[in-house]
């Protein structure tokens, strides 16, 4: 099975209304860089790739505007949406709106994968353990975390894999903050608080609304373990 990655960066200066990019594509050991192309233009270049690729080609996308952003592998649907309508696919995966799944497999059954988003607003984030705002904690060991104003016990926060931000370069922990609209939270972390009967996710790919029950979201973090690599 081959692979094709996709690593970018969003540039900080806008041309007219929109964002461009700069990255690398890398498909069977050629690279081919590109440089202030607007996001449209990359799903023209991925197009033009997978129409002449092995069916069963992989595809990854690494975002690089700074380390410790999880890259995601996209599924079968969307990379045969690319293949067949990319006009389609771009206006489908408009990156500024809401994250909705982080895709660790490929086919339908992976679309739910072992992290989910978390929204943040004005320096609060939404507990997916109490569907309330909550405040950050910061260590040097686990990073961020959901901090639980009602214990003390730092064993009892929960642990963010990372912050989902438009920050520049060299600004502080705390100041990133005002720039973070989304936290990526590891499901292990959700299934492991054994007191926990259903956790608040209000993102679209839940069908039973803001909660899921344990139960519920055991059986889709189990259903994408099958298709992880």
């Amino acid at each position: 099975m081959s692979t094709l990655v996709l690593r970018y960066k969003r540039l900080h200066e806008k041309i007219g209304n929109e964002y461009p990019y700069q990255g690398v594509i890398v498909w069977n050991g050629v690279e081919k860089r590109f440089d202030r192309m607007f996001f449209r233009g990359i799903i023209g270049e991925l197009h033009n790739i997978l129409k002449e690729a092995p069916l069963e080609t992989r595809v990854i996308f690494q975002r690089t505007d700074r380390e410790g952003i999880v890259p995601f592998e996209l599924g079968e649907h969307t990379i045969r949406l690319i293949r067949r309508d990319p006009v389609l696919a771009y206006k489908k995966m408009n990156f500024n709106s809401e994250p909705t799944v982080q895709v660790t497999g490929s086919g339908e059954g992976a679309a739910f994968g072992r992290y989910v988003y978390l929204r943040v607003e004005n320096g609060m984030i939404e507990d997916p353990l109490t569907g309330h705002w909550k405040t950050f904690a910061y260590g040097p060991e686990k990073g961020w975390m959901i901090r639980d104003d009602e214990t003390n016990d730092h064993t009892r926060w929960l642990p963010l894999v990372s912050l989902i931000d438009s920050a520049p370069e060299g600004v502080t922990n705390l100041e990133r903050l005002a720039f973070t609209r989304w936290a990526l939270l590891d499901v292990e972390q959700l299934l492991c608080r054994m007191d926990a009967t259903r956790f608040y996710v209000p993102r679209p790919w839940n069908s039973h609304g803001p909660w899921i029950s344990r139960e519920e979201l055991l059986k889709l973090y189990e259903k994408s373990k099958e298709h992880m690599v």
